[in-house]
């Protein structure tokens, strides 16, 4: 017997990419997912947490695959990817959920700060919708891309400037 969220959502047998997925936010949505019949895909650097994740997915009968996959690296972002042809032949849904930084005055910080702030919290998003995007035309159907977020993108945070920038941006490049 099927609840309403199943006749709305008709997410059995679809495949979501989920970046970030190994604790949090992340990982309830995968469990979310999987309990709805989604096969994800996850990703994360954190392999401690995925084995968690894993662990709790096991009472799902959804197909779930893990791939380490630190997002401040433009080349783990791409094996990423290049990986998820193994393992799947569709993609519906991407969930770009990773994310973070810490307080800093931006006074202290130096370029390699903001360069880890805009990867982790822009560029991979970036990177993983052009991906996913290409899948998901060639598949013929679409799909739904989620960039998660937070109310920093919209308000003034001192001590996070760069975090807060990366976050509007992505909120800006999102609505385009």
């Amino acid at each position: 017997m099927s609840n309403y969220f199943d006749s709305r959502a008709n997410l059995q047998g679809k495949v979501a990419a989920v970046i970030g997925g190994g604790e949090g936010m992340g990982r309830a949505i995968v469990l979310g997912l999987l309990e709805n019949g989604v096969d994800v895909y996850m990703g994360d650097y954190n392999d401690e947490a995925m084995a968690i994740t894993v662990g709790e997915a096991k009472k799902f009968p959804a197909k779930l695959v893990c791939k380490h996959a630190d997002v401040c690296s433009r080349e783990q972002v791409k094996a990423y990817w290049d990986e998820f042809d193994n393992h799947f032949n569709h993609l519906e849904i991407l969930m770009n959920v990773a994310g973070g930084t810490w307080h800093q005055e931006f006074l202290n910080t130096a370029p390699d700060f903001w360069d880890n702030q805009l990867r982790r919290n822009l560029m991979y998003c970036i990177e993983s919708t052009c991906e996913a995007g290409k899948r998901m035309k060639a598949g013929g159907k679409g799909g739904s891309i989620i960039n998660l977020t937070t109310i920093e993108a919209y308000r003034a945070a001192p001590g996070f400037s760069v975090y807060v920038a990366a976050k509007a941006g992505l909120v800006g490049w999102t609505r385009t």
